[in-house]
């Protein structure tokens, strides 16, 4: 398996929890938990586990900058996760996803404003068919009277731009 297949995997599947996470974060809302319990339960059980992984795998020195960096980039993980849980609670939980997916071009979009440069005809061909699937993913197209809430969608596209700039 060749290194980028790989790369191409984990992402795919990484981007498929959210989907089941999501769910798990709509049952725990059923059953009384709030988006303060579950974001202290994620985050605090995320750094548990590395700081294991890091302290029993890893021998290295972690300079200043490199955690400044680590840190920016936790800020962003935070702000997509408390964008997600308000998106979640506003619509329905396959419509809050198709919205965390507008990542692929916001991510595209950010990586050519900080390159200069185009992207390649396939990453076009492949931004173009991201975009002109989210309105039959979301069930905009169905003709089933779709709506949306204003406020759903400004934080599905939230979580979408942390999402890109965690990336």
């Amino acid at each position: 398996m060749t290194k980028r297949f790989q790369a191409s995997l984990m992402l795919g599947l990484a981007g498929c929890s959210y989907g089941l996470f999501l769910t798990l974060m709509k049952i725990a809302n059923m059953n009384g938990y709030m988006r303060d319990d579950l974001m202290v339960g994620q985050y605090l059980s995320a750094a548990v586990i590395l700081g294991v992984v890091v302290l029993f795998r890893y021998r290295v020195k972690v300079r200043f900058s490199q955690m400044l960096r680590l840190g920016i980039v936790g800020v962003f993980g935070f702000a997509c996760s408390f964008c997600m849980y308000e998106a979640v609670a506003l619509t329905n939980t396959s419509l809050a996803v198709t919205m965390l997916f507008q990542y692929v071009w916001m991510g595209i979009l950010i990586d050519c404003v900080i390159r200069k440069s185009l992207p390649s005809p396939r990453i076009i061909v492949a931004t173009i068919l991201v975009m002109v699937g989210t309105p039959f993913a979301a069930g905009a197209i169905s003709g089933s009277g779709f709506t949306m809430p204003l406020a759903g969608f400004a934080w599905g596209m939230g979580a979408a731009l942390s999402y890109a700039g965690m990336l």
